[in-house]
């Protein structure tokens, strides 16, 4: 088991995009795929985070990986991550996509801390890990109820994030089965 810093990040409306390009413009749909999660996984890989797995439109970094780091780093470095892939999408990515005829995305993230487990899933012989725990569930759980731009952190991401970076930080409010407190990480990176 591992302590980590989970980024879920995912396009909104793939589903939609991809029923307009239609069977004609698969090639089309699969380039902005591909340029989409390059990017994600260089700045996840950036900020010394690791790309854990592709899920069609959805990329998952983990932070914290290495034996050297700690928890207060590990949310520092998801936080720039999320931060830069506003900036990148904002900036390069979707004026690249739009000045070549593509449709333009919008991304939602989430972010928590916590217990991550890795197993092997599958077949035997067949198998290959997959990640475990309360910490990567609500990642995914709220990255999916992000709005386009925004970053969603759990209770256990606030508590680590310091200083200055704590005025970024306010209350949000989703309606679920269980009760965790959730976040805004309502900031952008100065350009």
């Amino acid at each position: 088991m591992f302590q980590l810093a989970v980024l879920s990040i995912d396009i909104r409306g793939f589903t939609k995009i991809a029923m307009a390009y239609n069977n004609k413009g698969v090639e089309s749909l699969a380039r902005i795929q591909a340029l989409y999660l390059a990017e994600m996984s260089n700045i996840i890989k950036e900020y010394d985070g690791v790309t854990e797995k592709y899920t069609g439109d959805g990329v998952m970094g983990l932070f914290g990986t290495e034996s050297d780091t700690n928890a207060i780093n590990d949310v520092s470095n998801a936080i720039k991550a999320a931060l830069t892939v506003k900036l990148v999408l904002k900036n390069s990515l979707n004026p690249y996509l739009k000045e070549s005829g593509l449709t333009e995305i919008q991304l939602g993230m989430g972010i928590d801390y916590g217990t991550v487990m890795m197993e092997r899933v599958g077949l035997r012989g067949e198998n290959q890990f997959s990640l475990a725990g309360p910490t990567v569930s609500l990642a995914s759980k709220m990255q999916a109820q992000a709005e386009p731009g925004q970053i969603i952190i759990g209770e256990d991401v606030k508590k680590r994030v310091q200083g200055n970076d704590l005025k970024f930080v306010k209350p949000h409010k989703i309606n679920w089965d269980f009760t965790y407190p959730l976040y805004l990480y309502d900031a952008t990176w100065k350009e």
